[in-house]
């Protein structure tokens, strides 16, 4: 190393840390938003897996009836619909958003 050279500026060490910065101010709000869609996809998944359980609980037993179910702090409530001749299950999402996802007869058929 040279004697003149006597290592970064201020000016460089701005620059340095300035673009740090704006990169993390792009990925930031993209990493929320990954995060925020997978909780969405995750309780969507949940319904979707307690739904299924109860068609086959249904299935052997015979009996079409309410239930609510309580999976990981989410309360689901599974309602056969006799007029539209379907099942939906009732739920909210992580937001706190009613959700309400419904399988018709010829679909279950």
């Amino acid at each position: 190393m040279l004697k003149s050279e006597s290592g970064y500026g201020t000016a460089e060490a701005l620059v340095a840390i300035s673009s740090i910065f704006m990169v993390m101010l792009i990925f930031i709000p993209f990493v929320i938003n990954l995060v925020v869609d997978l909780e969405k996809k995750e309780s969507d998944f949940r319904a979707a897996r307690v739904l299924y359980e109860h068609l086959e609980e249904d299935l052997f037993s015979g009996a079409a009836e309410n239930h609510i179910y309580r999976r990981e702090g989410q309360v689901f409530k599974v309602i056969e619909n006799k007029e539209e001749g379907g099942t939906c299950i009732h739920y909210k999402d992580h937001m706190g958003k009613d959700q309400r996802f419904c399988l018709s007869e010829e679909v279950r058929g």
